[in-house]
């Protein structure tokens, strides 16, 4: 299994074709159903998050489902988020649109606030940096099928799919940066909040992974 994460990562970092992004991935994902590795989370921002294997010198595997009219989006949502990695996606199913933002501080006249993350296991802390910013919409882009696109460390983004479509994305996360991520807030929301990545049911997984497999054998 090894050798087979290592080529899938290997392959995601240099943007191979689908084909083999998919052959590699079907391959994983059946040795992972035998030793019953595949394990699930809900994200804060409803999609289901999957971490496949970290490859030393390389990255780490996560597999991201969103499904149809299901999503388990914690309450409030900030999407609006950056990284202390460069994502690299691949579109394995639906369709997926990328949006960027700007951020500047801003006291005067500001539309939002900065909160840093933390993680305790499944937990995730946002906690105000007492940051008040204006957030400015830059672009946004659609991606589908077999098609990458990368967001690199401390770009502010979003990665939405329509509630009424499913998609998947492979992600490749590489180039760590110190620090801790932020998500931009509402400027009157509480300072503190609390998520929790709760486990998706084995056979809630397991479903999902299927419905995959069936959508990359006949490229939708």
């Amino acid at each position: 299994m090894d050798k087979i994460l290592s080529t899938l990562a290997e392959n995601l970092a240099n943007k191979e074709p689908r084909e083999q992004i998919k052959s590699l991935l079907l391959e994983l994902i059946s040795l992972k159903k035998q030793d019953n590795s595949l394990i699930g989370n809900w994200h804060p921002l409803g999609f289901v998050h999957a971490n496949l294997g970290r490859i030393d010198g390389i990255g780490t595997i996560r597999l991201h489902i969103w499904l149809q009219n299901k999503r388990k989006t914690q309450i409030p949502s900030f999407p609006i988020h950056d990284h202390v990695f460069t994502v690299n996606s691949h579109i394995l199913s639906g369709t997926v649109t990328n949006r960027i933002y700007h951020i500047e501080r801003d006291s005067i006249n500001p539309t939002h606030k900065l909160y840093s993350v933390k993680y305790d296991n499944n937990k995730s802390l946002l906690e105000s940096l007492n940051q008040k910013v204006n957030c400015h919409f830059i672009s946004e882009e659609n991606f589908t099928i077999g098609q990458y696109y990368s967001v690199r460390s401390s770009v502010f983004h979003t990665t939405e799919v329509n509630e009424n479509h499913f998609a998947s994305t492979l992600v490749l996360t590489n180039n760590h940066i110190n620090g801790e991520p932020k998500v931009v807030g509402g400027l009157f929301q509480n300072d503190i909040y609390i998520y929790e990545r709760s486990l998706c049911e084995p056979v809630e997984l397991l479903e999902m992974i299927s419905l995959l497999e069936h959508k990359l054998k006949i490229n939708v």
